[in-house]
Parts: C-alpha cells; structure tokens; sequence
C-alpha cells in the first residue's frame, strides 16, 4: 500500500476486515487486529510490507501462510483466509489474545523456575508436534517475542516467517543470534529438530535469568541443579550432545527432581543397612519399603503420563495411558483417554470397548476417587457427542447413543457437590424418556411423559446458550427441533401450549445459528439443524390446527 503502516488503521480490506490496530511489525509484514463486519469477530490480518525484493518477500510470505495452514495445533494460530488487498498479500489468522514472553521479561524481569518449566513443556508440546511431521518442519525462530501466552496461561507460537520443512535449502545466517542454533547460521544444511531443542534451551535461559544468551556461558542460573543442567545441555554447541527430542527435554523437565530424590532415597538405604541385623531390621525396614515402593509406582506412573500428554501421536499416547493405568488406575489418565477419543470427533466401537473394559477392570478403585462423578459425566459427553451411528457395530442410531450415556449421567447426577450435576440431571431425563418412549407407546403409557421431556430439552437450551461449546450447543439445538418435529401432537396432548412449542424452535434455531462449527463435520451438524428449524414450526403449526381456543393455551 501507498500509505504508512498507522495510515492503515480504520480501512477494511476485502469489503469485509476493519483494520483497527496495528499490533505487530516485522522484519517483512505488519500484524492489523481486525473486525469482521460478516461473523462480528475479531482475526489477526497479516500483511506484506513494502520492500525492495518484493518478489522474494511474496513467495516467502505466500509459503509461510501455506505451510501454516496445513497445520492443526492449538498452540498454533489458524490460517482461515487469504486475500490481496491494492495488489499486497494478506492472511487471516486467528487473533490470539495474551502477551509474549517478551513483555513479561521487560516488565517482570526473570521468572520463576515453576512458570519457565510450564510453558517450556507447552512449548515441547508444539515443537514436537512440527518436528514428527513428514517432511519435519525446524522452526528455527524460538524466542521469546515469537512466544504469546495467554490469560489462561496458555502457550501460542507465532511467525513462521524462517520455519522450513528439514531437507529444505536452507539458507545460511537466517535466525536470531543467542537463540538460533550454531549450525544455522555455519552449516544450515544440516539444521534438523535439535536447532529448535537449541532455541528452547536459550529461551528458558533468558527467562529464568533476564539475560540475553549471548552470554549464558558466563553466568549461572539462579534455579534448581536439575534445571541448570537441562538449560545447558539444550544449549550445548554440538547438537550430538544436546537432546535429541524435544520429548525428551520434556521428560526431563517432567522428572528433574528424581535426581534429588533418587540421592535421598540412596541415603536411607544406606542408613537402614547400618541398623541391627535380624528380626528388628526387617521390622525396621518394612515400612520403608513399602514407601519406597509407593514412591517408585507414583514415578512410573507420572513417566507414562508425562509421555502421553506430549506425545502427538494419539495411538501411541493412548498406549502411554495404558501402561501408567496398569501401574495405577487414577482417573486423570482415564480423563486422558477420553480427551483422545473426542480428539477426530467420532468415538469407533473399538474404542468405546477398550474404554468400558478399562473402566469396568478397576471400577471399585475408581469409585473411591473424588474424580469419580467428573469421570462418568465426561463418559456421558462422549457418548451423546462423539458415538456416531454407521460408524460402530453396536448401535443403529442417534438415540440408541444417547440411551447408553444414561447411566453414567444419572450417576455424575446423583453425586453431591458435583459442579455439573444440573446438565448431568438434564441429560440422563432426556435419555431416559429415548430409551422408553417406543415400548411406552406401545402399550399405551407414555401419556404425561412429553410435558416433562419438552421441559428437560427448554432446560438444556437455555444452559447450552451460556456456554460456548459449539458441539454441545448443536447437539442440544438439533435435538430439539428434531422432538418438535416428531412429537409436537404428544406435546399438546401433554398440555403444552403452542407459544411454547414456538418458542423453543426460535430458541433452538438461534442457538444452533450462533455456533462456530471448529471442523466441516460440525458445520454440516449446524447446517442441518437450522435446515429442520422451518420443519418443526410447520409440524407444531399442524398439530394445532384443529385446535379450540382452550387448546391453544395449554401450559
């Protein structure tokens, strides 16, 4: 564009983008927060800056944003839009809200050794997760300025303006000194992931110390032992001394106190052995083994976890939630399973099975723990979201899906104290009346169960209208129109009034209006639910039709 950056502001790019900030300027684009008039939403709309190559500066510009939006991370901003504004590339990315480390440094100085090793392993997380993609991408650029993190203190990784897949012609000198890897900038052919383990070790040396680490040779760190040797290691100038992974340099953040503790427990082994012989030394001893037994399960179990949540590849994770359940069937690692399970939106039959059978294995352990209702609710979501009908050998349809999550809703219902015991009481009625409504009509029963039932789904939109889970929201919305449809002759008979019938189809088309489907699957969900939204008004029209003046009243 003709004008300055800062005369930008207030234009709308594409009809549609209103630039209202300007956020960020790098070496080749400018980051606008923008509005957009159509969604009224806020994105993050990059764009390439005037420059003498500007041919060169396109192309690489154009392979960032291509490379990004093959990407499906959470630490890493979307890619929802491209477009060219007076001839100038631009991208709509996901506007992520937070502040980068940078700020904090210049604000807070060093931070403590708890929060680097926090965002550090959020950081393995997505480092880990370009470097097993095939080709691997280096991302070459860690530091904290290209690090957001959140209110919820969640980590985001930003600008892959020098990221390249490995094999790539890699060009010589590209990167930040004091965090890129020495052999960036002396033997870029042979950059591979262990330049990114490179970057990460400098960045939590400047976290922890409020240095630049260009000088971290000459200072110590002021954290654990453990820590410091972590931070060199990654920092060492021979990648073949450094970690390989950033798996592994997330374990080792995961377990850098066993050290200590490892030293601890040799010392009172040692102090057990020097006491009396016989009898009172197995006495003696005995309570100690049994601790140190304790100790090393809950070490085992932690390693497997660890290895789970870091890991990107969702069988092997899963595995990883296998063995640390074997050594202890805690509930966090039956939590983890579910996340996995939801993770391609679609809970198979083979899943839901190895899961059940799990859960069925050590059921009296896990009813012990305070988890419990947490965990049973979590099942119920997992079964009315994600069972998908055609895709498991178990049940024919929707509401036979819905109908297995009673049980474990009426339990997560029934649990004192438990947060979600309304929505949980909600669910199991609603499946509860799928599960019996056919044999009741059959035998002629099911009067004065669609009053109570209508009563459930007016509740459940209304709660799913507070939250902003898209698929919880469609799933209520598409569940509602779909009962007023097929039942709104029983729902008069039951004495609802019409208004009522009305009003929860404009509630629940509203509902399922204002979702922001996250994959095309749950679009086609919300697609198909505003597309029943006119079919159940003319089905609630029809049930009234000859209905009297008292009838129309109704409850």
């Amino acid at each position: 564009m003709a004008m300055g950056l800062s005369d930008c502001v207030g234009r709308v790019v594409a009809g549609r983008y209103r630039l209202l900030e300007l956020i960020g300027v790098g070496g080749m684009s400018a980051v606008f927060l923008a509005r957009d008039a159509t969604l009224n939403k806020q994105w993050a709309v990059k764009m390439l800056k005037p420059c003498p190559d500007e041919r060169v500066a396109r192309r690489s510009f154009l392979t960032e944003a291509s490379m990004i939006k093959r990407f499906d991370h959470p630490a890493i901003p979307r890619v929802v839009d491209y477009l060219e504004e007076e001839g100038r590339p631009c991208v709509v990315m996901d506007y992520v809200e937070g502040r980068t480390l940078a700020d904090r440094l210049r604000s807070e100085g060093a931070q403590t050794e708890g929060a680097v090793a926090d965002w550090a392993l959020q950081m393995c997380d997505v480092l880990e997760y370009l470097h097993r993609r095939k080709p691997p991408v280096v991302y070459r650029d860690l530091k904290p300025s290209n690090v957001i993190v959140t209110s919820e203190g969640r980590v985001r990784l930003v600008d892959f303006g020098i990221a390249m897949e490995q094999g790539a012609r890699h060009v010589r000198g590209v990167g930040t000194p004091g965090f890129g890897a020495p052999e960036q900038f002396d033997d870029p052919a042979g950059v591979d992931a262990r330049a990114d383990v490179y970057s990460l070790g400098a960045t939590m040396y400047a976290l922890l110390t409020g240095r630049h680490p260009t000088d971290h040779a000459r200072h110590r760190l002021e954290c654990s032992p453990a820590m410091e040797r972590i931070v060199r290691r990654c920092l060492d100038p021979d990648p073949e001394s450094r970690f390989l992974s950033c798996a592994e340099v997330a374990y080792a953040l995961t377990h850098r106190d066993d050290g200590m503790m490892r030293a601890r427990m040799r010392r009172r082994r040692t102090a057990f052995r020097s006491m009396a012989a016989g009898t009172a030394l197995c006495c003696a001893l005995s309570p100690a083994c049994v601790a140190m037994g304790a100790w090393e399960r809950d070490r085992d179990y932690e390693h497997w976890v660890s290895l789970a949540r870091t890991s990107v590849d969702s069988g092997q994770a899963a595995d990883f939630y296998h063995r640390a359940i074997e050594i202890q069937p805690r509930i966090e690692a039956y939590e983890g399973l579910v996340e996995l399970d939801k993770a391609d939106s679609v809970l198979d039959a083979g899943e839901e099975r190895d899961l059940t059978e799990l859960i069925a294995r050590h059921s009296d352990a896990l009813r012990q723990d305070p988890s419990w209702p947490r965990l049973c609710y979590d099942m119920g979501i997992l079964y009315w979201h994600y069972y998908e009908p055609g895709k498991t050998d178990g049940y024919a349809d929707s509401f036979a899906a819905i109908a297995a999550a009673e049980p474990w809703m009426r339990e997560a219902a029934e649990a004192d104290g438990f947060a979600q015991s309304r929505r949980a009481r909600i669910y199991a009625g609603i499946a509860e009346f799928q599960s019996h409504v056919v044999a009741a009509m059959n035998e002629g029963t099911d009067a004065g169960r669609y009053a109570p039932y209508f009563d459930s789904l007016c509740e459940l939109v209304a709660l799913s209208a507070q939250d902003a889970n898209s698929v919880l929201s469609v799933q209520a919305a598409s569940l509602s129109l779909s009962a007023l449809r097929v039942y709104p002759r029983h729902f008069r008979a039951d004495g609802v009034a019409r208004a009522r019938m009305e009003r929860l189809a404009d509630d629940s088309e509203a509902l399922a209006r204002s979702a922001e489907p996250a994959t095309p699957r749950d679009s086609a969900r919300r697609d198909a639910a505003l597309a029943d939204a006119d079919d159940a008004r003319r089905a609630v029209a029809s049930a009234f039709v000859d209905a009297g003046v008292g009838e129309e009243a109704g409850r």
